[in-house]
């Protein structure tokens, strides 16, 4: 049935945290399997993002599509741009569905956060919006892929009716993340962003959910045997309280090719979210061999499944009480570190493709 077909992939969002991370890996991933080979896939990339996705195989084609996010053009004209394709399936992979028309959709809901969190972004349009587009992804496509049970379950709350086209499958790990990062590479990346000796990593941003208030409260409470606390990714301006504290540093933006030697100096990831659709730094930890603290959340307890220190996220009292923990504790650490790296095997990239693959064939079946 799938002989021959084109589907097409919106890969706009590559170069994002989360979502870009997933985008890269499940267009490679789709790539390299054998029942994939005989059909055409058409990349809807950013003009500047076609490098991404060089090492393709040949039947992977690309068109620019420079449609804003969250945009009257994103819906329209992108959605034009689709239906004029002729493809026989379109993927996006975030829940903002273009007006494809009579193409059979697949729509990926990687968290119902903008839900939870109405007021994480800079538009008091943002929840209205969110809303309607994630109603209407679920009613309008043919099936609906999330990243785990937890997200599945919130989206069969907000649209019981949709509960039967919902697979919930979860990301790999990707292989760049392991123990054996060289201590040259570690040591490279330690200087370039002159990091200490030893340090617990928060990797996040400023979004509310991510929780950084009580990550820095939590840590600038606790003895933790002179460990300082490194802070990367998109950050706020500092707090009062990080600038009194000697032991929290910012790394600010890492590059993507630095992130396996960041994760690897640490000694181990803190990480309490308040919300999460799946957790990738959670994951890319335990498949580095790094012991992780995060919340105990559906989605942080699904993904870890025994193999991190669970914490209440909104207890800076039991974040502090679990960083002291693991900051005096080697044999805890050296014990969650070997659970984590058993439980991160569990997590295929070759089989994310293989069960999206499924969910294409059955849509295409069901035209």
């Amino acid at each position: 049935m799938t002989t021959g077909i084109t589907i097409g992939i919106d890969a706009r969002k590559a170069r994002d945290f989360g979502i870009g991370t997933y985008t890269r890996e499940l267009i490679a991933a789709l790539g390299a399997l054998p029942e994939a080979s005989r059909s055409r896939f058409l990349l809807f990339v950013r003009p500047g993002d076609e490098e991404l996705f060089s090492s393709l195989p040949r039947n992977f084609g690309l068109v620019a599509e420079n449609a804003p996010g969250y945009s009257l053009r994103e819906l329209f004209g992108f959605g034009s741009r689709v239906r004029r394709a002729r493809l026989d399936l379109f993927h996006a992979l975030h829940y903002v569905l273009p007006a494809a028309g009579a193409v059979p959709c697949v729509v990926t809901v990687h968290d119902a956060i903008h839900l939870e969190f109405p007021d994480g972004g800079a538009s008091p349009l943002r929840y209205p919006y969110a809303r309607i587009m994630i109603r209407r992804a679920l009613r309008r496509s043919g099936a609906v892929i999330t990243p785990s049970l937890s997200v599945r379950r919130d989206l069969e709350e907000i649209s019981p009716a949709s509960a039967a086209k919902m697979d919930a499958i979860p990301h790999g790990a990707p292989a760049k993340f392991r123990p054996d990062v060289p201590e040259g590479e570690v040591e490279r990346v330690r200087r370039r962003y002159a990091l200490p000796d030893g340090y617990a990593l928060y990797l996040g941003g400023a979004k509310p959910h991510k929780n950084l208030t009580r990550v820095v409260d939590a840590f600038r409470a606790a003895r933790t045997g002179g460990l300082s606390l490194v802070l990367a990714g998109p950050l706020p301006p500092a707090s009062s309280a990080e600038i009194a504290n000697e032991g929290i540093r910012r790394a600010g933006l890492v590059a993507e090719e630095d992130l396996p030697a960041l994760y690897r100096g640490a000694s181990f990831l803190l990480y309490p979210t308040l919300a999460e659709g799946f957790g990738f730094p959670l994951l890319e930890a335990m498949a580095s061999g790094v012991p992780a603290i995060v919340s105990d959340i559906p989605a942080c307890r699904e993904v870890a499944a025994g193999a991190a220190r669970l914490v209440d996220p909104r207890d800076t009292a039991a974040i502090t009480r679990a960083v002291e923990a693991l900051s005096g504790d080697a044999a805890l650490r050296a014990d969650l570190s070997a659970r984590g790296l058993a439980r991160a095997r569990d997590f295929s990239w070759k089989r994310t493709a293989e069960r999206t693959w499924s969910v294409y064939r059955r849509v295409l079946e069901g035209r």
